[in-house]
Parts: C-alpha cells; sequence; structure tokens
C-alpha cells in the first residue's frame, strides 16, 4: 500500500492492519521501524511484523527475523531469528536466504554448518543477490561446504562485482581474485587499484591487503 505522509493514510492503514490485512501490518510496521508518519517506535514495529509474519507474509517474516537479531522492539535472541529467517527463505525471500546462510556460516542461532550455508547462499545467489555470489565465490575460495574451485569462484564474484561495482566488499574480492590470480590472468596491478577503491570505501579487508602487499 503506498501512503502519502498524512495521518488520514496513517489511520487507513491502522484500520486495515487491525481488521488482519497482512499487507497494511507489513505496512504499518515499517512506519513505525522508520518514522514515516507516526512517531518511532521499534516495539509497536516489531509487533506488527509479528502480526503479519504469523500470516505467513515472507517480508515480514524476514523483518521479524532482523528484530530478533539485532533487539530491535524485543529482546534479542538468535535463535528466533534464525526461524524466521527460515521461514522467509523457504518462501523464497532472497534477503531471507542470505540471512540464513550467513546464520550457519559464522553459527549464529544455530549450529555452524558450511554445507547449509552455501545451499542458502546458492539460494539467494540464484536471485542475483550480490552478497550471496559474492559470499558463495569465498566458500569456493577457500573450500568452505564445497571443494575448492578457483574457476567456479571467479565466475561467482564476477557476477557479483558486475552488479554492483561501487560496493567496497565486491571491490576487494574482485581485487583478490585479480592480485593473486585466482580463476583468472594474474593482474596485480588491476587488483592493486581494486583494493584501493575498497578501501577508500572502508574495507578493512582492502587495507590489509594494501599493508601486507604494496611497496612504499
Amino acid at each position: 500500500m503506498d501512503l502519502d505522509d498524512n495521518s488520514s493514510n496513517i489511520a487507513v492503514l491502522k484500520q486495515a492492519a487491525a481488521e488482519g490485512d497482512s499487507d497494511a501490518q507489513l505496512d504499518l510496521a515499517a512506519c513505525y521501524a522508520d518514522g514515516d508518519g507516526v512517531p518511532q517506535d521499534a516495539v509497536l514495529a516489531a509487533h506488527w511484523f509479528s502480526e503479519s509474519a504469523h500470516q505467513r507474509n515472507p517480508e515480514a517474516q524476514f523483518a521479524l527475523g532482523c528484530c530478533y537479531m539485532t533487539g530491535e522492539g524485543v529482546e534479542p535472541n538468535p535463535a528466533k531469528a534464525v526461524e524466521w529467517f527460515r521461514k522467509s527463505a523457504e518462501q523464497g525471500d532472497s534477503d531471507a536466504q542470505y540471512n540464513l546462510a550467513r546464520c550457519y556460516d559464522i553459527g549464529d542461532g544455530i549450529a555452524q554448518d558450511q554445507k547449509e550455508a552455501v545451499k542458502w547462499y546458492r539460494a539467494a545467489a540464484e536471485q542475483g543477490d550480490t552478497d550471496a555470489l559474492n559470499d558463495l565465490g569465498w566458500c569456493y575460495i577457500n573450500g568452505e561446504g564445497v571443494e575448492k574451485d578457483y574457476d567456479e569462484a571467479f565466475r561467482l564474484i564476477s557476477l557479483a562485482y558486475a552488479g554492483n561495482p561501487d560496493e567496497p566488499d565486491l571491490q576487494h574480492s574482485m581485487g583478490y581474485c585479480l592480485f593473486y590470480g585466482i580463476g583468472t590472468t594474474h593482474d596485480p596491478e588491476r587488483g592493486m587499484r581494486l583494493f584501493e577503491a575498497s578501501a577508500e570505501g572502508g574495507c578493512e579487508d582492502a587495507e590489509t591487503e594494501i599493508r601486507e602487499n604494496k611497496k612504499i
């Protein structure tokens, strides 16, 4: 539901949400989360995300998972976050698939399982999620959850980089492949240029590469 920033539209949204419209509940939650037309209120945002999520709205399920992961409007509970990410991911939400993969990857809210991480990275990557493409590429570089495959790593990271070439993390990944010849022609000069661009964007991994490799 598209809303103008005025009280009458908020009143209509509140009425629809109270009557059980899951999309209205999601929109109202977002209004409370952002302070859009109503005073910002994380507790009410989490409440309406929950109402919508319990009606199997995948966007709301993802948002509620984020609330439990960060403690916005609810007590932090990574295990509950994983439960809601999974519900949303199983309905095909790529953001939830990526977050679920991350939880498996680092063991946050659930036992670490690299193969499950790869499964959900791949699901999100197949929908074009650049973060998932990038992280899946690193799984192939490091042999985490899959056999090492530098050609596949470069293919995935190239796709991620092409989709968002100004993203510092993706600049770092592409630079890493070029600097070390991971699945592609060894090109340390271009790799270092990408490290420098990435570091300018705040990527600490790129800063480390520059310190360790650049000749002063």
